[in-house]
């Protein structure tokens, strides 16, 4: 049964079956076959079977990365050690002091494992490992288990634990690589939970107080301070990582949840294929994108392999319907959905000379294309912003290739009416914005030169804001008018050249900022015009035509499936990284009606306490 907070305010339907996954990311559903809520939630990398370990381990000590790990020990004190290369474990030397519910830590060559329980007691024995045999070496101060370690076996952590009484310990440990001193300890005492990191930067999450818990704290070399809690209590889990950058994996009792932490925030991702709780994670991996899990309580073989190479790794490009008049570099309006958009004007030559300007207006239902009202005056490479139902649209080309216009047109569902003129009429703008009152027009060019000019419109009238910190045109633009961001373009100040560029600037209601680069210099591209500064899709573009898409996740771009034609003067809207669509563009013979959709990967979750 699910608590009332999580669906407060939302639509449950009863069904037989779980509906496809391609359902919109959020919806949710009680199946009457299996008495479960469940909702979608976005596909956010992989977890596969890896090799099996030779012997069943609950609570062993971990080192190691993905493709090289150990596991050792376990409960019911256990000795056995099992060194992984990637595909199969091999049996190594025994622990000298059977034990499990330890610290391990380090690499899968230079090991050490630290305090841990016995059959009849905690210790504080510490054992070092060389990638064949184990050493006695400093103990801890405290004798404990359920403890958690990280960093190398010259610089590592020994955090909380069980001492037997009090049972949970605020008690944080370093080595040096031959003794223990007592640091900074714990805000609050814990056993059973994790840590990732270094002596200097780490990160204790989960365990038990005695309740498990959500709570996270961050190590700064001297002292711990409040960190951003997981989205559920747990102990007991599997992690790897680093402090910004962290996996927690299945926990008490036998979940298979997990939740990827990106130094600000934890996200539910995708789940183990086996509950448990116990495991140990390869706990040197340099970050939260692959990772081990292995064993769990109670005792199992089973390893999993975490693969997060691009939380767009499933996000495909399928064929939609065409429109009904080919023709690119279109003004776009939407709801951030593939079924809720309009198309006004565009470039194409059907109706012959002069320019490039047309005043078609297409509308899509999700199902079908169909001509509305035409815009008063021909228009091309302009911007849009809003709804189907209450659009704008802004400056571009008119009749005459040299003509750039400042007018402003408005749908109120039915017919265009032509409002307040821009400031500086220019074409070959970007254009976003989520209503009629709250639009953003960006860049473009007067005759031959770019512009930097950014104009806000409120329904009313234009404001000049302030300026792109680069000139360009034919860029593409996503976002609102207090957070949005611009990528690619021609920035070339020679007018007779269309140098492309991979510039990126965000813009947050007062000014731009420059921010990483696109991968590919591009001019003439799509965007999810819809999305975030965090989560967005640019597309398609020239120089020369491409098909490429690219993810943006707030701070870094990364490619993503193609789409299908390479093209230029594409239109685009769709909302964040998650979903998109691609309409029309050069050459008009092959794609100038063509459209794509762009969705990615979904998971069925089921809704728990």
């Amino acid at each position: 049964m699910t608590t009332y907070k999580a669906i407060h305010g939302k639509l449950v339907q009863h069904l037989a079956s779980d509906p496809e996954t391609a359902a919109a990311e959020g919806q949710m559903w009680f199946n009457t076959t299996s008495s479960d809520y469940k909702t979608i939630v976005k596909v956010a990398g992989s977890w596969s079977s890896g090799g099996a370990l030779n012997t069943a381990k609950a609570k062993p000590g971990g080192s190691g990365i993905q493709t090289a790990a150990a596991a050792f020990g376990g409960t019911g004190a256990e000795a056995e050690t099992e060194v992984y290369n990637g595909a199969t474990w091999t049996e190594s030397g025994d622990l000298n002091t059977g034990r499990g519910d330890g610290a391990g830590l380090g690499l899968s060559t230079a090991a050490l494992f630290a305090g841990g329980e016995t059959a009849t007691a905690y210790v504080a024995i510490t054992e070092s490992f060389d990638g064949s045999s184990w050493t006695e070496t400093g103990d801890l101060n405290q004798a404990r288990g359920a403890t958690a370690g990280c960093g190398i076996t010259t610089a590592a952590l020994a955090v909380s634990g069980a001492t037997g009484s009090p049972n949970f310990t605020q008690l944080n440990e370093s080595f040096d690589g031959s003794s223990w001193t007592e640091v900074g300890d714990l805000a609050q005492g814990k056993n059973g939970g994790e840590c990732v990191g270094t002596t200097s930067a780490a990160l204790y999450f989960g365990g038990n107080t005695p309740s498990s818990t959500a709570n996270s704290e961050e190590w700064n070399g001297s002292a711990w301070a409040e960190g951003n809690n997981l989205n559920r209590a747990t102990d007991s889990a599997g992690a790897f990582g680093i402090q910004t950058s962290a996996m927690c994996a299945g926990g008490a009792p036998d979940s298979v949840n997990c939740e990827l932490y990106d130094g600000t925030s934890w996200t539910e991702v995708g789940n183990l294929a086996t509950g448990r709780d116990g495991q140990t994670g390869s706990t040197n991996s340099t970050d939260n994108t692959l990772g081990l899990i292995t064993g769990g309580n109670p005792a199992v073989t089973t390893t999993e392999e975490w693969d997060f190479t691009s939380v767009l790794a499933d996000a495909v490009w399928a064929t939609g319907t065409a429109f009904n008049t080919a023709r690119g570099d279109m003004s776009t309006m939407g709801d951030g959905t593939t079924s809720s958009i309009r198309m006004a004007g565009g470039a194409g030559h059907p109706d012959g000379p002069p320019g490039p300007g047309r005043v078609i207006n297409e509308s899509w239902n999700g199902t079908s294309w169909t001509e509305d009202a035409d815009l008063n005056s021909k228009l091309a490479y302009g911007g849009g912003a809003g709804t189907v139902t209450a659009g704008v649209t802004f400056a571009g080309s008119g009749p005459g290739s040299t003509n750039y216009v400042n007018n402003t047109e408005e749908w109120d569902g039915s017919s265009w009416t032509e409002t307040a003129d821009l400031n500086t009429g220019r074409t070959e703008v970007s254009g976003c914005g989520p209503a009629q009152t709250a639009g953003f027009c960006i860049g473009g060019k007067v005759s031959d030169t770019r512009q930097s000019i950014s104009e806000t419109y409120d329904g009313t009238s234009w404001t000049e804001v302030a300026d792109l910190n680069t000139a360009r045109n034919n860029l593409a633009a996503t976002g609102t008018v207090t957070a949005a961001i611009v990528a690619g373009g021609t920035f070339n100040p020679d007018p007779h050249s269309n140098t492309p560029t991979t510039r990126a600037e965000t813009w947050d209601g007062s000014s731009w900022t420059e921010g990483n680069d696109l991968g590919t210099a591009r001019y003439l591209l799509g965007a999810s015009q819809q999305g975030t500064t965090s989560s967005t899709i640019v597309f398609g573009g020239s120089a020369p035509t491409t098909g490429k898409t690219e993810a943006y996740d707030g701070s870094s771009w990364t490619e993503v499936a193609d789409m299908s034609a390479a093209r230029y003067g594409v239109g685009g809207c769709g909302s964040s990284s998650v979903v998109g669509i691609a309409m029309g563009g050069a050459p008009a013979a092959n794609h100038g009606s063509k459209v794509e959709e762009f969705t990615q990967g979904f998971n069925v979750k089921t809704i728990t306490d």
